[in-house]
């Protein structure tokens, strides 16, 4: 291979595999984030332990949101200063 040949090729992508465990976990906290939010819309309709239980799955998940913006900032900052 000339160099000419080694420069036309794209640069090595640095893959994360630790970013894409993080974006998975946070992904299932938000799809359950809103599946219990679905039981705090209903308090008239849900009887009080069901209430209770969405309620606290819903204060123990909303650490998804946060985490999504800080990981979205440690894959664009990059290590880089701008």
């Amino acid at each position: 291979m000339t160099g000419t040949e080694a420069s036309n090729q794209p640069p090595k992508k640095e893959v994360f595999l630790y970013a894409d465990y993080i974006r998975v976990l946070a992904t299932l906290a938000v799809i359950m984030l809103h599946s219990s939010g679905q039981l705090l819309e209903n308090y008239s309709r849900a009887n009080g332990s069901s209430w209770w239980t969405g309620n606290i799955l819903n204060s123990c998940l909303r650490w998804c949101v946060p985490l999504f913006v800080m990981l979205s900032g440690a894959l664009l900052l990059d290590g880089k200063a701008e």
